[in-house]
């Protein structure tokens, strides 16, 4: 890592209560100065819950799991979905009190694989496993539960066990 800021605030043309905030982060197994990638998430919980992320005490590249606190961002835990990698699955470990609320169901310790719908989910959480890059949509469609009337956005943030590899996936969901 380089001793540079990591992030900056631009506008794009709103205000600064509304501004996107970008990061940037190393490419996957480039040097420290070959190359980066950027990350634009709006500013508030998407950014709060980057910076978070970012701040970790890290294992090569990205955050350790064992540095991963849920109640470090006291106002985003009702928001998230902590997922683990066992046997090439994903499994939900953890979902936010606010996910349950605005989905209906409690999908704590369901595999994605077992529940109808989750396709694309489960590839994006395997892209972001491939690519070891941190991810944020905006808009999607709710697939995966009857209320599929809303949309959300969603912040993917990786997390690496003792080996290095990507063994949870952190994603703060803000539904629409």
């Amino acid at each position: 890592m380089t001793d540079t800021p990591r992030h900056v605030h631009t506008s794009q043309g709103g205000t600064p209560e509304t501004s996107d905030v970008i990061f940037r982060f190393p490419a996957a197994g480039a040097d420290k100065d070959s190359g980066h990638v950027s990350l634009r998430v709006p500013k508030g919980p998407f950014s709060d819950a980057t910076q978070y992320w970012d701040g970790l005490e890290k294992k090569s590249d990205l955050p350790r799991v064992s540095a991963f606190d849920l109640l470090a961002l006291p106002q985003l835990v009702q928001n998230v979905t902590l997922c683990e990698f066992v046997d090439q699955r994903i499994r939900i470990r953890f979902v936010g009190t606010g996910i349950v609320e605005e989905i209906g169901e409690d999908t704590t310790g369901l595999y994605l694989d077992e529940m109808p719908d989750m396709g694309a989910v489960q590839d994006r959480a395997f892209k972001c496993t491939r690519s070891r890059q941190a991810y944020f949509l905006e808009s999607l469609p709710v697939t995966w539960t009857s209320k599929d009337f809303i949309t959300y956005s969603t912040l993917g943030l990786p997390l690496v066990g003792q080996d290095g590899e990507i063994a949870q996936i952190a994603f703060l969901m803000i539904f629409n």
